[in-house]
């Protein structure tokens, strides 16, 4: 019996030996080759609360990195003052008012630490994908009477671009990771008037025509970026609704990131 609980000390204290000299050498590699992972959330989108988002990073190689983005566009509105104000001989279409888009992208990307990956200075190629809903009022004046209604609306994305960052090492688990970059991207949008319009068959085939003619007659935007949006503008409508299409219009994206998270 001595014998046998003898063996089972010795075992046991064997074990613990080899898991201690295990862990060591664990926490030494570790401590060597740096973290190879980290998840991060860009701070600077949450004020103002604008989108809800989650990044990952795995280290691939001495120097490379590769990892993926998820975000959420909170709905918010903003204000439109008379974003198209179309005229026609007896009426007014105008769309001004409050937008509120919410939706989904995903945002690919690898990166090149020329120090070593995933720590210090970097450049990055990216690519986006993104889809949003919204609601965009409209006011539509026939005889002197003004008529406001909600169209909804979908657009969607994808493009790539360049950046370049610093990702700085705040201790042995936090990360910082501050970046800006441009990139270009090409879009297409939907938008149509609600089911439940109180316009008529004949209203309906009026904007349609006049949001045509404009395109064609390159409108004026008091926004500069969306005045290639608007002369792309496809219009059609039926008897029950109007709407208007935009496919593959080209538009810059610029990236401005200031990132907190965590490396282990």
């Amino acid at each position: 019996m001595k014998k046998l609980i003898s063996l089972i000390t010795i075992m046991m204290l064997g074990y613990g030996v080899y898991a201690q000299t295990t862990a060591s050498a664990t926490k030494a590699v570790s401590s060597i080759l740096g973290p190879r992972n980290a998840i991060k959330t860009n701070i600077a989108s949450y004020y103002p609360l604008t989108t809800a988002n989650i990044y990952y990073e795995f280290k691939a190689g001495q120097k490379i990195s590769v990892g993926t983005g998820f975000g959420y566009k909170i709905p918010q509105s903003f204000e439109v003052d008379a974003l198209v104000d179309i005229a026609g001989e007896d009426d007014d279409f105008t769309w001004t008012g409050d937008i509120e888009p919410q939706g989904l992208y995903i945002n690919p990307y690898v990166r090149y630490y020329p120090k070593g990956a995933i720590t210090g200075f970097y450049m990055e190629a990216f690519v986006r994908y993104y889809k949003y809903d919204f609601t965009a009022p409209y006011d539509y004046t026939k005889n002197g009477v003004v008529i406001y209604e909600e169209a909804d609306g979908e657009v969607d994305g994808f493009g790539g671009g360049l950046m370049i960052g610093n990702q700085f090492a705040l201790g042995p688990t936090m990360v910082l990771d501050i970046y800006a970059g441009f990139g270009l991207a090409t879009g297409s949008a939907h938008i149509q008037t609600p089911s439940d319009s109180q316009l008529t068959p004949e209203d309906f085939a009026d904007i349609k025509a006049e949001i045509q003619a404009n395109a064609d007659a390159e409108t004026e935007v008091n926004i500069p970026f969306m005045q290639s949006l608007a002369n792309a503008v496809e219009a059609d409508a039926s008897d029950t609704a109007a709407w208007a299409d935009i496919e593959n219009v080209p538009f810059p994206m610029i990236r401005i990131g200031i990132v907190l998270g965590a490396a282990f």
